[in-house]
């Protein structure tokens, strides 16, 4: 009986070598055998086999020559009970899911929750921008300048939540009072109060709501306050009185 020893053996003999598979071992020797996409001399590992048989590494989905127009199934290099999708060849994928014990688990949309790290005062009848300093979360890092802006690839349906205590520093002072979210410079949304006869001293606004964002647009937070002794209001710091959010759903 004779006994063939090679290292690497190329199935296909086509000029194109896309078009050909090479069966080899690495270079150090490590329990599997490999399939890769390509000749002998330079194969693109597309799977393996060890001992327990069939053990996948990157499968790509699609072949196109911009690898923006492919996709990978993968696992990190160190496996830690996820399944990842990511765009791009096999090579060199860029995460955008990941599947785990529960299930699909979108990774890489926007989320965030800023509030202010001192407290603001604005002046009377004025509706004045919240300075919103302190970022308590932002995965994306799209939060600049007490605003939120919609990063590039991330349009779509955002859930917005938003609040805020003014205190007007004196009891049956305020009159009128509102929250205002805008978008692009222009109010979307708002919590309002008119308050006629035995008026309180602060009021706490909350807000939340959707709403359709394209990339590039930018979020931000604003406050009026209407007092009877025209004196200014005090928006309070911290996440128990001031807090602006929000995070993609769709």
């Amino acid at each position: 009986m004779s006994t063939i020893k090679t290292k690497k053996v190329q199935v296909g003999t086509d000029s194109t070598a896309s078009n050909n598979f090479t069966i080899y071992t690495p270079g150090t020797p490590d329990g599997t055998v490999r399939i890769g996409n390509g000749n002998a001399d330079s194969p693109t590992e597309v799977g393996r086999f060890d001992a327990n048989g069939y053990a996948a590494n990157n499968i790509q989905i699609g072949t196109d020559a911009t690898s923006s127009n492919n996709f990978t199934i993968y696992q990190p290099a160190t496996p830690d009970g996820t399944l990842r999708i990511g765009v791009g060849n096999a090579d060199n994928p860029t995460e955008v899911a990941r599947f785990d014990s529960g299930g699909y688990k979108e990774t890489g949309s926007p989320m965030f929750i800023v509030t202010n790290s001192s407290n603001q005062y604005i002046n009377d009848a004025t509706t004045t921008k919240i300075t919103l300093d302190q970022v308590l979360y932002d995965r994306t890092n799209n939060i600049s300048d007490s605003k939120f802006t919609v990063p590039t690839g991330y349009a779509g349906i955002y859930y917005i939540t938003a609040n805020v205590r003014g205190d007007t520093q004196a009891n049956t002072n305020l009159y009128i009072t509102n929250m205002q979210i805008y978008l692009n410079g222009a109010s979307i949304n708002r919590s309002y109060q008119y308050l006629t006869g035995g008026q309180p001293r602060a009021i706490h606004h909350t807000l939340s709501f959707m709403v359709n964002l394209s990339e590039g647009d930018y979020l931000e937070m604003y406050l009026y306050s209407d007092t009877v002794n025209s004196g200014q209001t005090l928006v309070n710091s911290g996440v128990l009185y001031t807090q602006f959010s929000g995070y993609k759903i769709g």
